[in-house]
């Protein structure tokens, strides 16, 4: 069935993309805030 395997590859993909994406969203935020903020997310 490759149709179920190209979909769980497809869904493997999306979730490393928003973790990755996460990692450098908050990689950014912590370049550009205050110290207050870099306390909370523990920069």
């Amino acid at each position: 069935m490759p149709d179920v395997s190209f979909l769980y590859f497809l869904m493997l993909f999306l979730v490393a993309s928003l973790v990755i994406f996460k990692e450098y969203f908050l990689l950014l935020l912590c370049l550009k805030s205050n110290e207050v903020v870099m306390t909370v997310l523990g920069c």
